[in-house]
């Protein structure tokens, strides 16, 4: 495809073209621990993590020695270049790293060495697995530098919940995706209420609406206002 502006999110998608043509999945921008991955590629429970950066720098070789913590195999992607005096990919291979270069006129791959594969690798690659999202899939970014980061993760799953529970109430809203403990964005009840009302105001639920439903108890003279949340097409 014709790029006229090439970055990092070019190098990554040619990879992951060239990845899945070989029976990889791919998910995209994968987060762990506050450090996000650029490109893990599963193929059952074999986990291989690609960091993509345009310029081959010293930062590159060790986000992929983090990652070489909790994968099978590690390799780093750049743009293809016609000299190495700096002997860039020496240093990569002697770390047991692979090296996948990109073209820039086609954006095609290939692969300089593949990765020896971390089998001396002490940390169990399960942390990773587990946070690997279907999401981080099939949610391309429509612009390059778009993320699938918790706070898109919790705002879909509220969309989903108001979508099968209408007329729900912050409460059950709140409860039914455990805020807090899931997605570890808040640190209380009371900031999980607050991260909601902006999320809605915000336009962040594209698709739920919410109004201030009165209820008036028998036992009380005065009137509860509650938040309710709706499917928009069912607003009221």
């Amino acid at each position: 495809m014709p790029v006229t502006k090439r970055s990092e999110f070019h190098i990554r998608e040619a990879v992951i073209e060239w990845l899945e043509k070989q029976g990889w999945a791919c998910y995209r921008e994968v987060v762990l621990d506050d450090k996000r991955a650029d490109l893990v590629a599963r193929m059952g429970n074999k986990l291989w993590v690609v960091e993509c950066k345009q310029l081959r720098a010293k930062k590159l070789i060790e986000q992929a020695i983090h990652w070489s913590r909790f994968s099978d195999m590690t390799s780093v992607a750049t743009w293809k270049w016609h000299s190495d005096t700096a002997g860039y990919a020496d240093k990569i291979k002697r770390l047991g790293f692979g090296y996948i270069s990109v073209t820039k006129n086609k954006q095609l791959c290939d692969h300089e060495f593949l990765p020896l594969g971390n089998s001396a690798n002490p940390f169990d690659v399960s942390a990773l697995l587990n946070a690997l999202d279907k999401r981080q899939r099939t949610s391309v970014p429509g612009t390059q530098g778009g993320h699938h980061t918790k706070w898109r993760a919790m705002c879909q799953d509220i969309e989903s919940f108001v979508r099968e529970h209408e007329e729900a109430t912050m409460a059950q809203v709140l409860e039914a995706i455990k805020v807090g403990s899931r997605y570890g964005i808040f640190g209380s009840k009371e900031l999980a209420r607050t991260g909601l009302l902006k999320a809605v105001k915000g336009n962040y639920l594209h698709g739920v609406s919410m109004t201030i439903r009165e209820q008036r108890h028998t036992t009380k003279k005065v009137a509860e206002y509650i938040p309710t949340f709706y499917p928009k097409e069912v607003a009221a």
